[in-house]
């Protein structure tokens, strides 16, 4: 796909051009930008016109984007009365500063006609172009390489308003591989077409998904965005870079990209909520879990939803299953009754049941929303058979009443049990005093499709302390990747590793690629090294490697083209008019236990109990002595595992009384167990 445009509107000037001998003009400005996973080509082409009555010299400073260096030079002239290129050849820097300033002079050798391409920093290069004949133009044409950043699924490049104030340059851009897409300042070039470019760039924001990080991202008015959409990326994906360049140094660089949507919303779901009804979960938990499980519904337009309550019963909030829009409006309007009893393992039972009879081939998942405070005899690992039948995904949700937030906790058996299923266990806020709709669905978009590698891991080299102070790369340290984010580094290594290993999670589900070098990226990072900041810990040979491996101007290369020319004599360039190399002339470029209330009183918890158990065990019609064992969590009565007597009267109604009792707020232990007699 090819796309022309042209770039306007009032921006400051990034190059310069002078003549040596008197004013010169652009005539024209191109540059073909082809984009490449990972990096991208600048050719750019400048047509310039000698308006004055001698030859001249031309003598560019030019702007560089950061990051950029220049691989390539040529020339256009006449070769047997016909136009044709030359191309240029890369130097060491002062034979070609020396070579240009014997081409440019006078004397009495054949005379030729040179282009000078040269370092002056990472920011700025040199060209020199001469002969510029009276009122004739001269073209010649630059290559620059620049690397792109994978941001939203995309290979970004950030271009900056380049040349002179006018003209300003036509920009062609394309994609290196069929069937890759192209995007320019956040809007999608149709494949194959052109498109002529607004008179001003616009400011917009790119297309994203709802969980990308990327999104708002914009140009400015003096920076292309120019995007390269892969056709297809793997979930995880990564090229390599290893150039040995020295005894003991190795230039690296690797780059692990996360696909940009790890996953698919589910089609056609089924799906099982349970609502955690005990009184240990307060109104603002049991709100926030309903806010989260609506965020998920409404992405799944499509799903059949069951409901069911559970406390010590489980509760159906209505029969069967129902559409996802109906699902979500019973969930807001049901009436919580915050019972004693978490009966978790058999609601997930039940929910295990219902969705084994839904059709087959369909998605299946289960969203448990609980505080997970449960009779101690609950041994989540013993819960697996109960989601044998369905084979559905659990997630296990404690989430808070908050601004939204969703974290998945690994540790514990509750997480094992999830992980078992393919889901996580998850802790997380929702909700609060302002709801923000768009807010949440980003964050819990992670409930309806895996959208980031956690575990994340990356095995490759480490930097030398002389070309990074601060160690590895902080890839290495990264716990999550993105979809649609990348971890990369380039530095220094003594060996030359073998390859790069990285590894994530979706879900709970392990995903894992290993990167081997390419001979093409170690090409390609030769270059690049020079716009970035390894290229200070490299001495002048170890760069005059890079350099020439990577065919690029440096602060000890340069680039000359000469074509072959018949000048008079007397057009030759004296000293001090301006040369190659050196010196401060015109033109001349050179190089580079227990709770309080009331008072400060002590609440006596066992007190209240046997209170309330001799209470019942009178009700009940009960005679002589009674020992009952209580587990509390919180204000919730979570378990009667033992009601022991001696005398007369009905043991099943002093349990029953005793599940139907209401604990005062002083009752704030996590979990507590009581051996009360009467």
């Amino acid at each position: 796909m090819i796309v022309a445009l042209g770039l306007a509107g009032p921006v400051a000037a990034a190059d310069t051009l002078d003549g040596t001998r008197g004013e010169l003009r652009e005539q024209r400005h191109e540059i073909r930008i082809t984009m490449y996973p990972g990096h991208a080509t600048l050719v750019v082409r400048r047509t310039m016109l000698n308006p004055g009555e001698r030859h001249d010299q031309a003598v560019y400073h030019l702007n560089v984007p950061e990051g950029a260096v220049a691989v390539g030079l040529r020339t256009r002239g006449l070769l047997h009365g016909r136009p044709a290129w030359f191309a240029g050849e890369l130097m060491e820097a002062e034979a070609a500063a020396a070579k240009y300033q014997e081409l440019t002079g006078r004397g009495g050798y054949y005379p030729k006609d040179p282009a000078l391409l040269s370092w002056r920093s990472q920011d700025e290069l040199a060209l020199q172009v001469f002969p510029l004949p009276p009122g004739e133009n001269k073209t010649v044409e630059y290559t620059l390489a620049l690397p792109t950043e994978w941001e939203g699924g995309r290979h970004v490049l950030a271009l900056p308003r380049l040349g002179l104030d006018d003209p300003r340059p036509d920009i062609v851009v394309r994609a290196a591989s069929q069937g890759d897409s192209l995007w320019v300042d956040g809007r999608p070039f149709p494949d194959g077409g052109a498109m002529a470019w607004p008179e001003n760039l616009v400011a917009s924001e790119r297309a994203c998904t709802s969980r990308q990080r990327s999104c708002g991202a914009k140009s400015t008015g003096d920076e292309l965005l120019i995007e390269l959409q892969p056709r297809a990326a793997p979930l995880l994906g990564g090229r390599m870079a290893v150039q040995p360049f020295a005894p003991g140094g190795v230039l690296v660089h690797y780059q692990v990209e996360a696909a940009p949507r790890l996953s698919r919303v589910p089609a056609r779901a089924s799906i099982v909520v349970l609502l955690d009804d005990s009184r240990s979960m307060d109104e603002g938990e049991q709100a926030a879990g309903g806010d989260a499980i609506g965020a998920v519904l409404r992405r799944l337009p499509d799903a059949q939803v069951a409901v069911l309550a559970f406390a010590r019963k489980v509760t159906p909030v209505y029969p069967g299953f129902r559409p996802s829009v109906l699902a979500r409006q019973a969930i807001e309007a049901y009436e919580r009754r915050r019972d004693n009893g978490s009966r978790i393992d058999d609601a997930l039972r039940r929910a295990d049941e219902l969705l084994s009879r839904t059709p087959a081939g369909r998605p299946r998942r289960v969203y448990l929303l609980t505080d997970l405070l449960a009779r101690k005899a609950l041994d989540p690992l013993t819960l697996r058979a109960a989601l044998r039948r369905s084979g559905a995904v659990v997630h296990v949700g404690q989430i808070q009443q908050g601004s939204p937030e969703l974290t998945p906790d690994q540790d514990g058996p509750w997480a094992t049990l999830a992980r078992a299923s393919g889901g996580l266990l998850w802790t997380g806020s929702a909700g609060g005093a302002v709801k923000d709709d768009d807010e949440m669905a980003r964050i819990y978009e992670e409930w309806v499709r895996p959208t980031r590698l956690y575990d994340f891991g990356v095995k490759g080299p480490a930097a030398q302390a002389r070309v990074d102070d601060d160690g590895p790369d902080p890839a290495h340290d990264r716990a999550t990747l993105d979809e649609g984010e990348s971890v990369s580094f380039l530095g220094i290594t003594r060996e030359p590793p073998v390859n790069v290993q990285a590894w994530g999670e979706l879900w709970s589900r392990r995903v894992r690629i290993t990167v081997a070098p390419d001979p093409i990226e170690a090409r390609v990072w030769s270059a690049l090294v020079f716009g970035s900041d390894v290229m200070h810990g490299l001495s002048e040979r170890e760069m005059m490697v890079l350099a020439m491996r990577g065919r690029a101007v440096s602060p000890v290369t340069s680039y000359l083209a000469i074509e072959p020319g018949v000048r008079p004599s007397t057009e030759g360039l004296v000293e001090g008019e301006g040369s190659g190399g050196g010196g401060t002339g015109e033109g001349t470029i050179g190089l580079g236990g227990l709770n309080t209330i009331g008072s400060g009183r002590t609440y006596d918890h066992r007190a209240f109990l046997r209170e309330a158990v001799a209470s019942a065990w009178k009700e009940c019609g009960g005679h002589g002595p009674v020992t009952v064992h209580i587990e509390t969590t919180l204000t919730e009565v979570v378990d009667v595992p033992m009601v022991r007597i001696t005398g007369k009267g009905s043991a099943s109604c002093l349990e029953e009384a005793i599940w139907r009792l209401e604990l005062p707020s002083p009752f704030d232990a996590v979990h507590e167990t009581w051996e009360i007699g009467v």
